[in-house]
């Protein structure tokens, strides 16, 4: 693991287009129509609702935004070594079976 999860430096890299996209991530915001301008937008602009700092090979977070009107999570992982890379992991829109009404706090099962 390379050190904890810096949300600041993760929007850097962003911003910086030190992103990577993982095959999961990519499979998932095609069949969910979610565009990586959203996924950017809610890693930029979005509330880290959750952190996974023991999460293996980085250290990630569960990053809540709103596109367009539209809630979305991403996970995204930070790789602080040399490299300083961030790593979309996965997307999703939210729903009240695993969140509760504020589409933030955990009520149930973790989706994938």
């Amino acid at each position: 693991m390379n050190g904890a999860f810096d949300l600041e430096a993760v929007r850097s890299a962003v911003r910086a287009r030190r992103i990577r996209w993982r095959q999961h991530a990519l499979e998932r915001m095609l069949q969910r129509g979610i565009l990586r301008e959203y996924v950017t937008a809610v890693v930029l602009e979005g509330e880290v609702i959750e952190q996974y700092a023991t999460a293996d090979p980085y250290p990630s977070a569960l990053i809540h935004g709103v596109v367009g009107g539209r809630p979305l999570h991403v996970v995204v992982a930070w790789d602080g070594s040399a490299a300083r890379l961030a790593y979309v992991v996965t997307a999703y829109e939210p729903d009240q079976a695993h969140f509760g009404t504020d589409l933030k706090t955990r009520s149930g099962k973790a989706n994938d």
